[in-house]
């Protein structure tokens, strides 16, 4: 068996090689180290997946987590350790998460567990001390979401707890910090909070959507001189799903109708017909799921096909060129989830369980390898 690449470290540098030693070293010849895991990507699987700033993680069916990039990856070395194939983290996992700086996995137990930056207690440790390896967080746990330096969970009884900076009220609860996780809503369906932004939402078990922390580009979509909140306040009805990115907001109804709000300077609209909204607006119809991404949005279709608008930097609206787009364009049609989050690249899930992704890979996030390319202009597998 020849040498095989799995792991690359940019500093210290580092390869896991065919004989299961980890190598690493800034000169020849390098020491060898710690045993490691050679790890093949699975095929045929039914994926979970997110992205963080400049991370990328997906659960196979068997229930383990891989990770690439640089970030929160539950691997024991902080930012600025670039992972560029695809690297068991955890196993026994359910469902992840990503945030700016830190990631959340829910155990198949219900057990969540957390990793990365926790400067102000994003974690929900008890603590303010960086932890880069996975560390139990909460019990009795249905599901969770990661923000810019805040995370929440939602536990089996429609209870919504939060940790992490307060200070722009996205806790919604008054407070300006949390360390531990601390109980801020109840009867809550879903949630979710913006990767670079100060702001949160979630969905209720009767689909009222609302939202706390800061709207200064009017993403809350309140009109007249409403922008921050600092308690949770309900926004519309009949909502199944909200995404918040940089300066805008999605939320698709029940029936499929998708409403923005906030900035649309890039086009992440869908429609050229504002340049900003601080009041909702209908932009597509038909809609399955939806993405606010940075300054980029998605949104799926029934019959597979996947629609983007917005910012094109490094490419990662994935329409082959690096160009804004501000009318929705089709861009896949073979896409069954689109996937949250990404600073520059972006990746779905395809109907036949590949991972394809495109945009920037400074980081190795797309999992390709040392020698892939910076960007990716067209999107390609990288879990096929």
């Amino acid at each position: 068996m020849s040498d095989k690449v799995i792991r690359h470290y940019s500093r210290p540098y580092g390869d896991c090689r065919a004989d299961k030693r980890l190598y690493f070293g800034g000169s020849w010849p390098w020491q060898q180290g710690a045993e490691c895991e050679i790890v093949v990507p699975p095929i045929d699987m039914e994926m979970v997946v997110t992205a963080g700033e400049y991370t990328l993680l997906y659960v196979d069916t068997n229930g383990d987590l891989f990770a690439a990039g640089d970030g929160a990856l539950g691997l024991g070395f902080s930012n600025g350790t670039n992972v560029w194939t695809w690297t068991k983290t955890a196993s026994g996992v359910d469902t992840v998460a990503a945030g700016r700086n830190n990631c959340l996995y829910l155990s198949t137990d219900g057990n969540l567990f957390a990793a990365g930056g926790n400067l102000v207690g994003e974690l929900g440790l008890g603590n303010t001390t960086q932890q880069w390896l996975w560390t139990q967080s909460a019990t009795g746990v249905s599901s969770m979401a990661c923000g810019y330096m805040h995370s929440f969970y939602i536990d089996t009884l429609g209870n919504l707890y939060g940790a992490g900076r307060g200070t722009d009220g996205q806790l919604g609860d008054g407070t300006t910090s949390a360390t531990s996780y601390r109980k801020v809503a109840e009867n809550v369906k879903s949630v979710d909070c913006a990767m670079s932004a100060q702001r949160s939402y979630y969905i209720s078990q009767d689909n009222v959507l609302y939202g706390t922390g800061d709207g200064s580009h009017g993403e809350f979509g309140l009109g007249g001189s409403i922008w921050s909140l600092s308690t949770w306040t309900p926004l519309a009805s009949g909502v199944r799903y909200v995404s918040a990115g940089t300066g805008h907001t999605l939320y698709v109804t029940l029936s499929g109708d998708v409403y923005a709000a906030g900035e649309n300077y890039n086009g992440q609209f869908g429609t050229d017909s504002v340049s900003w909204s601080n009041t909702w607006v209908h932009v597509a119809s038909d809609a399955v799921e939806i993405a606010a991404i940075m300054t980029r949005s998605f949104y799926t279709k029934a019959d597979g096909t996947l629609w983007a608008s917005g910012s094109g930097y490094n490419f990662a609206l994935g329409t082959g060129s690096d160009a804004d787009v501000n009318v929705w364009t089709l861009v896949a049609s073979d896409c069954s989830k689109i996937v949250k989050g990404g600073n520059s690249f972006s990746a779905y899930v395809s109907t036949t369980g590949e991972l394809k992704v495109v945009g920037e890979n400074y980081s190795g996030q797309l999992g390709l390898g040392p020698n892939s390319a910076d960007i990716l202009e067209n999107w390609i597998s990288t879990v096929q």
